[in-house]
This record gives C-alpha cells, sequence and structure tokens, in this order.
C-alpha cells in the first residue's frame, strides 16, 4: 500500500491503478489525502470532496463516445497506414542491404547448410 511520508500518503500510479479501490474508499471513509507520483514526481492529489473549495481550479475532461473515438480512429488511419509503410520500406532496405554485404562476403562454394553445421560443429 502506499508511503506515508510527512502525513502524507503518496502512492504510485501503479500501485493506484492496481489498489484504486482500496484508495477511493480511504479517500472517502478516512478522509485520507493521497499525492499521486509518477517516476518519483507528485503529478496529482486525491483528496476527499468537500463543497468549501474553489472549483475554478479543476479541469473537467470530457469522456468520448464510442461514435468520437472511432471518428478520431479513421482520421488517424491514413497516418497510420503511412507510417507502417515507411517502417515496412526501411525494414525492406536494411535487410536488402545486409544481403548484399553477406553476398559479397560469403565464401564461393559454400552453402547456407554447411555453414550452419560448421558452426554447430565449433560450439
Amino acid at each position: 500500500m502506499p508511503v506515508v511520508v510527512s502525513n502524507r500518503h503518496h502512492i504510485g500510479i501503479r500501485e493506484l491503478r492496481n489498489h484504486l479501490s482500496e484508495v477511493l474508499q480511504a479517500v472517502r471513509d478516512r478522509d485520507l489525502t493521497f499525492d499521486v507520483t509518477l517516476h518519483g514526481t507528485v503529478v496529482a492529489e486525491l483528496s476527499p470532496h468537500s463543497n468549501n473549495r474553489d472549483e475554478s481550479k479543476f479541469v473537467t475532461l470530457p469522456f468520448l463516445t464510442k461514435q468520437e473515438r472511432e471518428r478520431r480512429q479513421k482520421e488517424r488511419e491514413p497516418e497510420l497506414q503511412r507510417q507502417q509503410e515507411e517502417q515496412r520500406r526501411l525494414a525492406t532496405e536494411r535487410r536488402d542491404t545486409l544481403l548484399r554485404e553477406l553476398a559479397h562476403k560469403w565464401p564461393s562454394g559454400l552453402s547456407a547448410m554447411d555453414a550452419v553445421r560448421e558452426d554447430r560443429q565449433l560450439r
């Protein structure tokens, strides 16, 4: 569970994800406050809700509908396809370069099978 440091509870994001229900229950039932950390740096505070606090400093994040997620995915598809094609092109180019280098250095009259057998005998 979380580490207590000077009356504040610190909890890493992974641990928070793994124990979210218990942490929220502690916040609600025992009025505990947690500093949520990412790689040791505090990035958020999880504290009991209070009706008299200044809500203007908080941001409400909208939840995307399934249709909106699908629309955004469709918008990204051409760019993702372009990136995948570029990765394939680069991989093919690298493979071809390695094959040319190998062919240039490969001993005449030596089959791949013979090379593997020879390598295995040396080990």
